[in-house]
């Protein structure tokens, strides 16, 4: 068995929408990105690990379905 991969992803990605508190994955307004292009980026660079788990710094823990691999797809 393939062990699990914990990510604490901090601000790079939020898991809820923070006017709403609707979960679900995406970058951070673009209010607090001084640079979008280096959060895709960063999304990517998250991607390459195959995290399993991802905490964040909003929104509640993500057990990883397909959701990252779905975001990259979206943003490239």
């Amino acid at each position: 068995r393939e062990k699990d991969r914990l990510l604490i992803a901090g601000d790079a990605l939020v898991n809820m929408n923070l006017l709403t508190t609707i979960p679900g994955l995406s970058l951070p307004p673009s209010l607090f990105t001084t640079s979008k292009e280096i959060a895709i980026q960063s999304v990517h660079k998250i991607h390459a690990l195959r995290p399993r788990i991802i905490c964040f710094g909003h929104g509640p823990v993500l057990y990883n379905q397909g959701q990252v691999e779905k975001l990259v797809e979206q943003l490239s």
